[in-house]
């Protein structure tokens, strides 16, 4: 295992425990008249943390899965103006 493998071993870490921090405050109470991106918020936010382990442990189209989960919680993210 060299180091390269072992920082994004770390990075990983530090995101899954970011989404977990994250779920636990999510609540849809917050997102009053935009529950479908509440929802859409929530399955990336879920996609993001499955991309971030699938990426350190090195799987298959991992890296394409990250890149869409991370858009998908751009797109959805209830602070951005349209």
């Amino acid at each position: 295992m060299d180091a390269l493998h072992v920082c994004g071993i770390a990075a990983a870490v530090v995101v899954l425990v970011r989404v977990v921090c994250l779920a636990s405050h999510l609540s849809p109470d917050g997102w009053k008249g935009m529950l479908p991106r509440f929802f859409a918020f929530s399955v990336s936010l879920a996609a993001f943390g499955a991309s971030a382990f699938a990426v350190a442990a090195d799987l298959p189209f991992s890296g394409q899965a990250l890149l869409m989960s991370v858009a998908g919680l751009i797109v959805s993210d209830r602070r951005m103006t349209r």
